[in-house]
């Protein structure tokens, strides 16, 4: 059985039942599994009931784990990886595509196996292991050291460098093809230009210069 310990005014009791949807008899030894449901605005109030009241925390199943991981991936590349001037726009971008990708490609990923893949140089690997220590990540990789990927969590992972931003007329978004991109410098015209090659079925590559 369950008590709830209801302190202060009727509006604490109903708050609580408000934002508990169900607790299911499940899993015992680990935590009752509890739906929360909040409709208030007040998130100062709902942290507060969620966390240091309730002392619930998010399920760690596969929408989890994978949510935690785009999350955690998404922080690193639009910090660390978007300020890093030792990679071109392109490169960035392209870091970008190869996370997303790799989430899609697979059902389970170890860490060491997605961050490799990713990132592939040996300076932001470790820069990346130490960015998810800081931030806890390892608590939410099951025992096995496996991430269980799923596609449902993976909506909200576009990043800010996915959108190669040229100048005030143009921008690029970038989806793969990193070897179809060049960069150059037109002497006489005094400007920077995007040279794209493009694919179409049944025809040769297009050319497109921006």
């Amino acid at each position: 059985m369950i008590y709830l310990y209801l302190f202060g005014t009727c509006f604490h009791f109903i708050y609580v039942f408000m934002i508990i949807g169900n607790i299911l008899n499940i899993n015992e030894s680990e935590g009752y599994q509890v739906t929360v449901i909040d409709k208030t605005s007040r998130m100062g109030d709902t942290k507060y009931w969620k966390d240091s009241f309730l002392h619930v925390k998010s399920y760690n199943g596969a929408y989890h784990q994978t949510k935690s991981l785009v999350d955690v991936c998404k922080d690193f590349i639009n910090t660390e990886v978007s300020g890093n001037k030792g990679l071109t726009k392109v490169e960035k971008a392209m870091i970008a595509v190869r996370a997303k990708k790799a989430l899609l490609e697979n059902e389970i990923l170890t860490l060491e196996q997605y961050t490799e893949e990713v990132f592939q140089d040996t300076k932001l690997i470790g820069k990346f292991n130490d960015y998810i220590l800081k931030n806890g990540f390892e608590n939410h990789i099951q025992n096995s050291g496996n991430v269980t990927i799923e596609r449902k969590a993976i909506k909200k992972a576009k990043t800010k460098v996915e959108t190669v931003k040229l100048d005030e007329n143009f921008d690029i978004s970038i989806h793969g093809g990193e070897y179809q991109i060049e960069r150059g410098y037109d002497e006489n015209a005094g400007m920077n230009y995007y040279k794209l090659f493009l694919k179409k079925k049944g025809r040769k590559k297009d050319r497109f210069i921006v």
